[in-house]
C-alpha cells in the first residue's frame, strides 16, 4: 500500500507546512465514506478550523478515541489510521504528493444541509420575543440561544452527524442538557427532561436521530427546547458568568440563520 507521509505535525499545536496540510486534507477525503460527506475539505495546504474539526471527527468515529486531540505526528496513529482506512484504489490517483482533486468523490454540498430539531416548526417565532437570541434577560444578562416552544415530551433531534461531547447534565429548573459536536458548530441542547443512556460522552449521533425529549421546567407553566450554538473555536465550560453580557464561551453564535435554513 502506498503510505503517505509527513514532514512535520499536522493540525492543533503543529507546524502546519503547507504540504503537509494538503496531504492530511486529501486523506481526510478519502475517509469521507467513514466520516460523510459533510466533512469534504478544499485540499488548500492552509489549517484552519475545519480541517482541525475534521480531523477530531476522524479520530473519534474512525479510532473511537475517547479524548482527540486534533493533531496528525508523522509517526503517529492517526497518520497510519488514515492510510490504512482511506478508499483505495482510486481512478484518479496520481503519482507524487498531491491527488487530482478536480472531480472529488464526494462533491462539497454547496451548503450544509441541517435537520430542524424538532418534527414541526413551532408557532410561536424563535426570532421574536423573549425567544429570540439576544433577548434582555434579568440582570442585564442577554439570551444565549433560541427558545422552540413545545409540549413536555415532544422528541428532540440531532441537527447534523457529529460526536456527543457531555450528555445528562442539569441545566435549568430541573431540566437537562446534551451538548453535540458537528461538523460546524457545537451545538447545547437544552431544557430537556431526563437524557437516555446511549448518549454518552464520545458517542457518536447521526443526523435526526432522538438525543431527548423535552422536560418540565419546574414553577414554570412553559416549556420548550433551548438552544445554543458555539463555533467550537474555544474550549472548556460553555457557561462562563464573568464573560458579560451573555455569560457564555467567547465563541457563543447566533443560531437563527441555522435553524432558517434547517430541513
Amino acid at each position: 500500500m502506498n503510505m503517505e507521509m509527513l514532514t512535520a505535525s499536522v493540525g492543533r499545536g503543529g507546524r502546519n507546512q503547507f504540504k503537509d496540510v494538503a496531504t492530511i486534507q486529501t486523506l481526510i477525503n478519502d475517509c469521507l465514506y467513514l466520516l460523510g460527506p459533510l466533512c469534504f475539505l478544499q485540499v488548500d495546504g492552509k489549517i484552519g478550523a475545519r480541517t482541525i474539526d475534521a480531523i477530531d471527527m476522524f479520530q473519534k468515529i474512525a479510532m473511537k478515541m475517547t479524548k482527540p486531540d486534533g493533531r496528525v505526528d508523522p509517526r503517529g496513529k492517526t497518520l497510519m489510521a488514515l492510510n490504512f482506512k482511506k478508499i483505495r484504489p482510486r481512478p484518479h490517483l496520481v503519482t507524487g504528493l498531491f491527488r487530482d482533486i478536480s472531480k472529488p468523490f464526494f462533491k462539497t454540498p454547496s451548503e450544509p444541509s441541517y435537520k430542524f430539531p424538532l418534527a414541526m416548526r413551532p408557532r410561536e417565532s424563535y426570532k421574536t420575543g423573549m425567544r429570540r437570541f439576544g433577548a434582555t434577560r434579568s440582570g442585564g444578562r442577554l439570551h444565549a440561544g433560541c427558545d422552540l416552544y413545545a409540549q413536555i415530551g415532544t422528541p428532540v433531534y440531532a441537527m447534523a452527524d457529529g460526536v456527543v461531547e457531555t450528555a445528562g447534565y442539569e441545566f435549568y429548573l430541573g431540566t437537562y442538557a446534551v451538548e453535540v459536536k458537528h461538523l460546524d458548530f457545537l451545538a447545547l441542547y437544552g431544557e430537556l427532561g431526563k437524557v437516555s443512556s446511549p448518549l454518552k460522552k464520545g458517542a457518536t449521533v447521526k443526523k435526526g436521530q432522538l438525543v431527548g425529549k423535552i422536560g418540565k421546567l419546574q414553577g414554570l407553566n412553559m416549556s420548550m427546547l433551548h438552544l445554543e450554538m458555539y463555533s467550537g473555536k474555544e474550549n472548556g465550560r460553555l457557561t462562563v458568568k464573568s464573560n458579560l453580557p451573555y455569560k457564555r464561551r467567547s465563541d457563543l453564535i447566533d443560531p437563527t440563520s441555522i435553524l432558517d435554513k434547517a430541513k
